[in-house]
């Protein structure tokens, strides 16, 4: 397993029922990223790659802004192209999936959000959510026509949902990213 040091960046990463905003005074972390020696699997399952990252549990409900009551766990690994999160959402109610096309309706169902800032606070934003059926949507501070070709599957479970993100590195301004020397993602 190799790693990297962090070098001159800070990602906030969010979903959309759980997230750790600093501003409701919620306890921040650091979700490990790791140098995927292949690429992971992207078909909503675990494989090998996915089990090498360190997994982190996400207890924040945004909406509500208090711990949340369903537990959302996100692993982050990358290589010299890309950046790969797993996010696996584990909740009581039935899940709520009927967005099949990409675009801004993606958050009318259950859904994971990504919020990444590779410059920091005065850098660009680039947003990213897809739903468990894998419909996506995106965008940016840095152009109000943002489409980069990052792909999105989703999967039902038992007990909620599994979506696998991979967002190439080239679609984010940030010389870090693009060196490949992402280490772990703070929020």
């Amino acid at each position: 397993m190799q790693r990297h040091s962090l070098r001159r960046f800070s990602v906030l990463l969010m979903t959309l029922l759980l997230w750790a905003p600093a501003a409701a005074g919620a306890q921040t972390f650091v979700i490990p990223a790791v140098r995927a020696t292949a690429a992971p699997s992207m078909n909503g399952t675990i494989g090998p790659q996915w089990r090498r990252a360190p997994q982190v549990s996400i207890g924040w409900n945004v909406d509500f802004h208090r711990p949340a009551s369903n537990l959302t766990e996100a692993a982050v690994l990358f290589d010299d192209r890309n950046l790969y999160i797993r996010f696996i959402a584990h909740q009581r109610e039935p899940v709520s999936a009927t967005q099949k096309s990409d675009g801004s309706g993606v958050d009318n169902d259950d859904h994971i959000g990504l919020y990444l800032w590779p410059s920091g606070a005065n850098g660009f934003r680039y947003f990213f959510e897809a739903n468990p059926l894998g419909a996506r949507y995106q965008e940016s501070s840095e152009n109000q026509d943002f489409t980069p070709p990052w792909s999105a599957v989703g999967r039902r479970t038992a007990d909620g949902y599994v979506v696998t993100v991979r967002i190439p590195l080239s679609a984010l301004r940030e010389a870090a990213f693009q060196r490949g020397a992402c280490s772990s993602i703070a929020t």
